[in-house]
């Protein structure tokens, strides 16, 4: 069928054909027009040619049947906002490593959309640029990317991995907010910092390792991450913000770098949790920073902090042990090699203390906790009793009530009935 073409001052203004079909790779233009394939329903196909790299605002709108679409494969290709909005039906994005910019919604609603690889020339992801694109299974994000809008690949349920390639600094907030597929995340080593909800409701995420590069974790970032399980921060790490992690009934095990200073308000949660989160520090300066944060955060019910390096007085001993390895026999002093020995053996004699101390404080903590939960049932119990006594008491003032009223009528009648006798006897006179 024959094709109808507008061109004018190399840009293509309209384009009408009821073909399926379109080939136009052997015309020249640059520029797609506004609007220019917009409701051509019978349009399936189209294949743009080599010298083409704008695609203007609406430009392929309506085209509800359009599964295949071909770029450029020698320019840089700039798409406008909503150009492929709700093209339901497409599937392929031929060169699509030629994508230097990508306008809001561009491809907003096109749930269909399954292959699409973007390459270096890549600057530029306006917001919500892929939102909803239900088929897109894995996204690799280029390091040249500079510019991400709100939401990019929020609600992409089958995307199953994400990579953020080294030399990439920023997302953007909702990012990949709602991937509920998303189950593998390469996060960059270059990345400043994770933003506020970028992450939320990936139900199906399982480990998370910040690099420490990203200084800050944004509040509600991983909220609703519900089989997380694993969290790893790297050294550089700084701040974790308000309930970045909460809602993640999974997360058993965090390592924490010494670099982290702050947490915010419910960073992993409120209130009691069975099985406590691991936070693992790596000395005693940490293990006191912690728990002090922990507290003033409203987590410290939900997390336990271990610590899996060696104390002072550890590090003081072996470096003493070394001391005296290194010295020669005829050196030592006996003096200080006895009063080195006591003093391990004192440290021996301490860490035995400490070890049954902390024995007794978790059997006093689980009595205390026994002890709650029956005072909590006696509570109840005294609650129940008092609503009973209460019904009780309820029940005997009415009766009590009823009688006095029945009494004061009975006096009330009698006095009448008096009369009425003594008027009768009168009458009978």
């Amino acid at each position: 069928m024959k094709m109808k073409t507008k061109i004018r001052r190399w840009q293509l203004v309209r384009f009408k054909s009821k073909t399926e079909v379109a080939d136009l790779s052997d015309r020249d233009f640059v520029t797609v027009g506004k609007r220019a394939f917009r409701k051509q329903k019978r349009l399936e196909e189209v294949v743009l040619p080599t010298t083409t790299s704008v695609i203007k605002t609406e430009a392929f709108l309506g085209c509800f049947r359009l599964k295949k679409v071909t770029l450029s494969s020698e320019l840089a290709v700039g798409i406008s906002p909503y150009a492929f909005y709700n093209c339901t039906r497409l599937k392929t994005v031929n060169n699509g490593q030629m994508l230097a910019s990508v306008g809001e919604r561009a491809f907003y609603g096109c749930r269909n959309l399954h292959d699409l690889t973007f390459g270096h020339e890549l600057l530029r992801l306006g917001e919500e640029a892929f939102c909803g694109c239900n088929n897109l299974e894995e996204v690799i994000l280029p390091a040249t990317l500079r510019q991400m809008g709100e939401a990019v690949f929020m609600n992409c349920t089958e995307l199953e991995r994400v990579t953020l390639e080294d030399g990439l600094v920023a997302i953007s907030k909702n990012a990949f907010r709602g991937c509920l597929s998303l189950e593998g995340l390469r996060l960059s080593e270059t990345l400043k910092e994770v933003p506020k909800f970028a992450f939320r409701d990936c139900s199906a995420l399982r480990e998370v390792y910040v690099p420490g590069s990203a200084k800050k974790i944004g509040k509600k970032s991983f909220m609703g991450c519900t089989r997380l399980e694993t969290l790893e921060l790297g050294d550089g790490v700084t701040k974790i913000g308000k309930k970045a992690f909460a809602d993640t009934p999974r997360l058993s095990a965090i390592y924490v770098p010494n670099t982290l200073k702050r947490l915010g308000k419910h960073a992993f949660g409120k209130g009691r949790k069975k099985e406590k989160i691991q936070l693992y520090v790596e000395n005693e300066y940490m293990l006191r920073r912690m728990k002090r944060k922990l507290f003033w955060c409203g987590s410290s019910r939900r997390v336990q902090v271990i610590m899996t390096g060696k104390t002072l007085e550890e590090r003081r001993l072996e470096r003493m042990r070394a001391t005296v390895e290194q010295t020669p026999v005829h050196l030592i002093d006996p003096v200080e090699a006895v009063e080195a020995v006591e003093a391990v053996e004192a440290v021996e004699a301490v860490e035995a203390v400490e070890a049954v101390e902390a024995v007794e404080v978790a059997e006093a903590v689980e009595a205390a906790e026994v002890a709650e939960a029956v005072e909590a049932v006696a509570e109840e119990a005294v609650a129940e009793a008092e609503v009973i006594v209460d019904v009780v008491t309820e029940e005997t003032v009415t009766e009590e009530m009823e009688q006095a009223v029945a009494e004061e009528v009975a006096e009330e009648v009698a006095p009448a009935a008096d009369t009425e006798e003594v008027a009768v006897q009168e009458n009978a006179e």
